[in-house]
């Protein structure tokens, strides 16, 4: 099959807007991603997506996609590599995303996500029924961090779950639930500096202040907040839990990528960065010099404006255009990221909507 990404920027959609087929091109091609291999492509499939994101989240020195300013950046050409993937099979489709802000559990039914088993974490039905973990040996790179090729594609914390099949319990812990609305547009509106906006997204309120100093005890914003909401525990929200308790798939950090839930999620983390980016637009807070608009002076170890984003992946060209078969011939940083997604606004797509 001949690779021809979309040449109109995509228009990524709330997932419950979509037509009956719509959505149906959308789950058919995750699940090609999924099972099948795209030859000469970055990221040739679903396995291996999982597995740099594992492998970053991982790293002995430092998360490489978390607790720091690569998070939004990093994850943002996550998305991109995913919604490149999926539409090498259908390229009508998109990345679309979840607007968890309101009536959150519309998406687990069996026409969308699928209804699920809350005591044992099953998928009972819908796109992705039955839908199991990849192993190792279908990733085609980023496994330094297995065992052997025969091991699933599971993170320390979802590793001891009894079954193949992806799993999640929507709502177990009452006392956490999605952020609102307005939590979301003081994000958007109230932060002036790409610091101070991911800081917002990742961490709680009470720790925003030192974010680039905090331990993993601290996070808890709205990008926490879903997964914990929508696959059972991310244990720094909750009460103390059992020793026996297992989280599936999508509150495992390393692999929540796991969960399918996990990129409509996360182009929804993506549309309040692509928001801000619109507010602050006018303020001229972007330069060349510093493409992302107020970066993080003192990033953590790894963060930095002109760090790779770990582990390696090259995505952006000398351009700062998106290039799936591989960009400038040098891994991406932080900068280039910036370049092609703010500064330039070249990574070829747009949201339907910024309004929340």
């Amino acid at each position: 099959m001949k690779w021809e990404p979309p040449a109109a920027p995509s228009v990524r959609k709330e997932v419950r807007s979509l037509t009956t087929e719509e959505f149906e091109a959308y789950a058919k091609a995750m699940l090609r991603f999924h099972n099948e291999t795209i030859e000469d492509y970055v990221i040739p499939n679903w396995a291996t997506l999982t597995a740099f994101h594992a492998e970053a989240t991982l790293n002995e020195t430092y998360d490489a996609l978390h607790y720091g300013p690569h998070f939004l950046l990093g994850h943002a050409l996550l998305m991109k590599a995913f919604e490149l993937g999926i539409q090498y099979y259908d390229s009508t489709t998109a990345a679309h995303y979840w607007d968890w802000t309101t009536n959150a559990t519309d998406i687990f039914t069996e026409d969308m996500y699928g209804n699920f088993d809350p005591r044992t974490g099953d998928v009972l039905d819908g796109y992705f029924f039955d839908l199991e973990v990849n192993r190792a040996e279908e990733a085609t790179k980023y496994t330094s961090w297995l065992s052997d090729d025969a091991t699933l594609l599971r993170g320390v914390d979802s590793a001891l779950l009894p079954t193949p099949k992806i799993s999640r319990s929507v709502g177990m812990f009452p006392s956490v639930e999605p952020a609102t609305a307005e939590e979301v547009e003081n994000c958007v509106y109230n932060t002036t500096t790409y610091k101070e906006l991911w800081c917002c997204v990742f961490y709680t309120e009470e720790a925003r202040d030192e974010c680039s100093s905090l331990s993993t005890a601290d996070e808890g914003g709205l990008h926490g907040k879903v997964h914990s909401y929508s696959s059972g525990s991310l244990a720094i929200l909750n009460p103390p839990l059992p020793p026996t308790f297992v989280p599936f798939d999508g509150s495992d950090l390393a692999t929540s990528t796991n969960d399918p839930v996990f990129f409509a999620h996360h182009a929804q983390v993506d549309r309040i960065y692509q928001a801000w980016i619109t507010t602050t637009t006018e303020t001229n807070v972007a330069t060349i010099l510093d493409p992302c608009g107020g970066y993080d002076e003192d990033p953590p170890p790894g963060h930095g404006l002109h760090d790779p984003l770990y582990p390696l992946i090259d995505l952006v060209d000398e351009h700062y255009k998106i290039n799936p078969k591989g960009g400038d011939g040098k891994p991406d940083t932080a900068f280039d990221v910036c370049r092609a997604f703010y500064f330039s606004k070249s990574a070829g797509y747009v949201y339907d909507t910024l309004n929340f």
